[in-house]
């Protein structure tokens, strides 16, 4: 890790970072304290909303390592008037609501530094999506015969409908590797227009390009390599590119250096999530770096919480934006739900 951080250290500008609060921005932020002459400038986007928030921990951390910290919070109700900018640098749909923090905190950083590190890839590589009981109980599914579990998930989708009796009707190259993609969500199929929707088949045809890469490996493998091949760059790095490119910002991924990458995809599965612990080796190995404020809270996303806002006034926000951009309404149905 340190090696990969000082490789992504050299540049000709000051070199900041992405501190969320979690603990792979600040592992990275650890080596950068060690590695550089100067303080280290670490930048963050917090929200009103307390469950989604961990700006006050990346403040403590900010404070106690004595770093130059700037942040900023996401009022509740100025979230929809960043949309317009947003569409107009993405280019396309696009489904992370992160991205609205993401292209906040890169306008953010880039007031002060041309570059910063990030802490992506940490969960791809370590298991931090998923506990060890959770990755036990789909390789006991994946190891039922495919025909007789898809029947069997069949019939039970019939008597009680659940995305997760569908997903067990995947092929087995595709169980573990659909878990982070929203195959079965009804709610964003409802959110498209009729003309624009697409079947189940049609949608499934296009993880086709994974088969290759997956279909050999066991389903705790496949679930790992699907993460790195579809939600990694299709998502997480493509939004932080996007968002950060659009104010001339250049991000950063140590954790994604080919050699760190290389050494994490040769640790055993049983040292990734070890003692019902997701990250577990990586945990331990940067243990006596980091307080135990950081290495005991909980995981937390650096989603957008939707739910926390006033309906209504998303509604008013989307109705100007709608006449403002008539061709939304040829993509994206507005209904309330």
């Amino acid at each position: 890790l340190r090696a990969a951080v000082r490789s992504h250290l050299t540049s000709d500008v000051p070199v900041g970072v992405f501190l969320s609060g979690g603990l792979d921005s600040s592992a990275v932020l650890s080596q950068m304290r060690t590695l550089m002459s100067e303080k280290p400038q670490g930048f963050t986007l917090g929200f009103d909303d307390r469950e989604n928030d961990e700006s006050g921990i990346a403040r403590r951390l900010a404070h106690d390592w004595q770093i130059v910290h700037r942040d900023e919070r996401l009022a509740s109700g100025n979230a929809v008037q960043h949309l317009k900018r947003l569409i107009h640098f993405f280019d396309e749909p696009f489904g992370d609501t992160s991205s609205v923090p993401t292209f906040l905190v890169s306008e953010l950083a880039s007031q002060h530094v041309k570059v910063v590190l990030s802490g992506d890839g940490g969960d791809e590589l370590f298991g931090g999506y998923i506990t060890s009981s959770g990755a036990r109980n789909l390789s006991a599914a994946a190891a039922i015969p495919q025909a007789l579990r898809s029947h069997g998930a069949a019939v039970a989708q019939r008597l009680r409908p659940s995305p997760s009796f569908q997903r067990l009707q995947l092929p087995t190259w595709l169980l573990m590797a659909s878990l982070r993609d929203r195959i079965f969500d009804d709610t964003v199929d409802s959110a498209i227009m009729p003309d624009y929707r697409v079947s189940r088949e049609a949608m499934l045809s296009t993880y086709d390009r994974l088969k290759p890469q997956l279909e050999s490996l066991s389903p705790v493998n496949a679930y790992f390599a699907g993460l790195v091949a579809s939600y990694l760059q299709d998502d997480i790095l493509t939004k932080v590119d996007r968002a950060s490119s659009a104010h001339g910002l250049e991000v950063r991924v140590p954790l994604l250096d080919h050699h760190f990458v290389s050494l994490a995809a040769s640790i055993p599965l049983r040292l990734r999530f070890a003692e019902g612990t997701p990250k577990y080796i990586f945990r331990e190995a940067i243990r006596e770096e980091l307080p135990d404020y950081i290495m005991d809270h909980g995981k937390r996303g650096f989603g957008f919480p939707l739910s926390y806002f006033d309906v209504q006034r998303w509604h008013a926000e989307i109705d100007g934006l709608r006449r403002e951009l008539p061709q939304l309404d040829s993509i994206i149905n507005f209904k309330s739900k």
